[in-house]
């Protein structure tokens, strides 16, 4: 009767080991099929790839600034500053020269009362430049006229002037490696200390001798062309011709001069120039 129960558990037995076999085949399957899929993976993105990621954000940056930056270019910009300046002069002796019936005399007292208010303008679109520098002054209040002859002195009769240092417009590369500039200015032609022989294309300011080497501008066309990146040609158009300012007490020189000479011409001869002149008669 117990025979049969051996066979029975044979067979149990048996069916567990084939079981847990299949279970294992099945686990190994499945971990090799997930290998192979991450070597699938690994394998087909290229090893540029984060390289090629990294460089097309920093390509779209670069192209965003230079547009961000040729935008600004062309944009219109616009500066203003100013300045208030006062220069207040006097005389403690009184300076006169000529004779008594061409006399000229500068009194003593206030020589210079001049209150100064400027105004520069700074202004930019794309490759054109515009500058305007202008100077309203004011010379005090209006002395009591001397005379007729004051009547031609605008200094006594308007007290007011307007002085324009700069009021030009400024084109660079109008056309490859030329630019172009029209207006008021000033060209600096040569370079020299205080003094420059060859700079001689603006009228020297010298109604302030404190200033000296100072230059007035003049309507003028300026032209520079670079056809190498070392090599300039400029050339300069002036077509109204503008005189220069000489110091307020520039007429004192004609009549210290003419003294000069009636001194000259005045004076007895030295004894060697006279007994040589009658040596030779």
């Amino acid at each position: 009767m117990n025979r049969p129960v051996i066979p029975v558990y044979l067979a149990l037995l048996g069916s567990g080991w084939l079981a847990l076999g299949t279970a294992e085949a099945l686990a190994q399957e499945e971990n090799g099929a997930a290998d192979a899929a991450e070597t699938g993976n690994a394998s087909s993105v290229p090893e540029s790839a984060p390289a090629e990621a990294v460089a097309a954000p920093a390509a779209a940056e670069a192209g965003a600034s230079e547009g961000a930056s040729e935008e600004a270019s062309e944009e219109f910009s616009l500066k203003l500053s100013g300045r208030v300046q006062t220069d207040i002069r006097g005389r403690i002796q009184d300076k006169s020269v000529g004779e008594f019936f061409d006399r000229r005399s500068l009194p003593i007292g206030i020589e210079r009362n001049e209150n100064i208010l400027g105004l520069k303008l700074n202004g930019s679109y794309g490759r054109f430049d515009m500058v305007a520098d202008v100077d309203f002054a004011w010379l005090g209040y209006p002395a009591e006229l001397p005379g007729i002859p004051a009547l031609s002195d605008l200094t006594r009769t308007d007290p007011f002037y307007l002085q324009v240092h700069a009021l030009y417009l400024n084109a660079q590369d109008l056309l490859p490696g030329l630019d172009l500039r029209v207006g008021q200015q000033t060209v600096l032609w040569g370079k020299g200390d205080q003094f420059n022989p060859t700079n001689n294309l603006n009228p020297n300011d010298l109604e302030d001798v404190l200033l000296f080497g100072e230059q007035l501008a003049n309507t003028m066309v300026k032209v520079d062309y670079t056809p190498l990146s070392d090599v300039t040609f400029s050339g300069v158009l002036v077509p109204i011709f503008k005189p220069a300012l000489i110091p307020r007490s520039a007429p004192l020189a004609p009549r210290a001069s003419s003294r000069r000479r009636t001194r000259r011409s005045s004076s007895p001869p030295s004894p060697g120039k006279s007994s040589s002149r009658a040596s030779k008669a």
